[in-house]
């Protein structure tokens, strides 16, 4: 039996009288063209359109190895990144509002043009039952007055917050579409969510 190197097989002739080496790319191998996985059961040489060596997500046979085309690779990470800031923006909203139902949202904002009312002195009697009605309900022993400085206070820090978040997403476009080198999309995603969160913890 003949020692026998990677990738290779030992064969009797056909007289069954001798061994010969012959090269073993049995398993998978992938079409230089297509990059499609193909499982390879023959021995011998493997054919000249296919390859032992898996490509990468960009990759294009040149020249007898897989080349990265960096282009593809640029485009697709700043989709990535793009995909991904909008989703971070998304949460970072969902947070601001602990996760609120639309409609308890919208009624934050009459809560606020009612509290700023009330605080300018300027309520109506509708603005300041309603006060009344809920400072009673929350049972916190609040006067209405103490109640419309709550809300008023945590509405001028969802509008900053908001506004801050808003301000994110057009300047990290910005710089995702600037970005030339598509190995610093990771590096680059960590620092602007990590800018964001420093910016929002800010506000109280």
């Amino acid at each position: 039996m003949p020692n026998l190197q990677k990738n290779q097989i030992a064969i009797r002739n056909k007289e069954n009288t001798a061994w010969t080496i012959s090269e073993d790319w049995r398993g998978t191998v992938w079409h230089k063209h297509t990059k499609e996985a193909v499982e390879h059961s023959e021995t011998g040489p493997l054919p000249d359109h296919l390859t032992s060596i898996e490509p990468g997500e960009f990759d294009e046979w040149q020249e007898d190895k897989w080349v990265t085309n960096l282009t593809k690779k640029l485009v697709a990470q700043k989709t990535m990144l793009s995909q991904q800031l909008q989703a971070d923006a998304s949460f970072a909203r969902q947070q601001i509002s602990n996760a609120a139902d639309i409609l308890v949202t919208i009624g934050w904002a009459e809560k606020a043009r009612r509290a700023e009312r009330a605080i300018a002195g300027m309520g109506t009697a509708a603005d300041l039952a309603a006060l009344q009605a809920e400072a009673t309900a929350r049972n916190l022993g609040e006067t209405p007055e103490q109640l419309a400085q709550l809300q008023l206070k945590k509405a001028n820090a969802l509008h900053l917050k908001t506004a801050i978040i808003d301000g994110w997403v057009k300047a990290a476009g910005k710089q995702v579409s600037a970005m030339a080198d598509p190995t610093e999309a990771e590096a680059l995603l960590i620092s602007l969510k990590q800018n964001l969160d420093t910016q929002l913890a800010s506000i109280s």
